[in-house]
């Protein structure tokens, strides 16, 4: 091949390549700042929050949460969510079956709110939450 086509094919798959990477680079540089805590003692409860995913819907969503009853154990799976301190959100899910209940707080997270996490279990739907843990994301990076 002559040298001149031979650099222009070079110089037209080097800027071919280089207009990819920059058409891919964007969503690579979002945050995913999903997270997930299981209860204290037996990790029967879970609540997950999920930045960006698919909702029961089967739609694309942001910011929504999951909580799960895993263990048949006669205690429900209790999830707390709150916003630089203020609750957003008391969720229930007692089938032990480890099926997702869905929620969001109808709020749209930002990057620098504190978001906070509790998964808990509860004895029948007016007892006391127990064995909560928690997980704390100071502060969330794009919501």
């Amino acid at each position: 091949m002559e040298r001149g086509k031979w650099a222009k094919r070079v110089g037209a798959m080097l800027a071919a390549s280089s207009a990819m990477v920059f058409m891919t680079s964007g969503p690579a540089l979002a945050v995913d700042d999903s997270m997930n805590i299981a209860s204290l003692y037996d990790g029967c409860a879970r609540t997950d929050f999920i930045d960006y995913g698919t909702y029961a819907n089967g739609a694309s969503r942001d910011d929504f949460f999951t909580i799960r009853d895993l263990c048949a154990d006669g205690y429900s799976a209790f999830a707390i969510v709150k916003v630089n301190g203020q609750t957003k959100a008391e969720v229930r899910n007692s089938d032990g079956a480890g099926s997702k209940v869905y929620f969001d707080i109808l709020d749209n997270l930002v990057g620098g709110q504190n978001l906070e996490i509790y998964a808990c279990l509860k004895n029948g739907a007016n007892g006391n939450a127990f064995y909560c843990d928690r997980n704390y994301q100071f502060p969330l990076a794009d919501g």
